[in-house]
């Protein structure tokens, strides 16, 4: 896991379940901003588990609204 202070890592390859995510593509697969996803890994780290309920948790706050 990367902590808050590392870099997250650049590569494009492909990723497993257990891998970070990258600031892209956690905005694509959540319909997120690039800066509202740089938000939640700084917040929660790029733990792929954490940032989707993270991430879900942001959508259902703005769909309730």
């Amino acid at each position: 896991m990367v902590r808050h202070n590392e870099a997250i890592p650049a590569d494009d390859r492909q990723v497993t379940g257990d891998e970070p995510y990258k600031v892209q593509e956690l905005a694509k697969r959540h319909g997120l901003t690039t800066e509202e996803a740089r938000d939640l890994m700084k917040e929660y780290g790029t733990d792929r588990n954490t940032l989707d309920r993270a991430a879900e948790q942001m959508h259902r706050s703005v769909v309730a609204r």
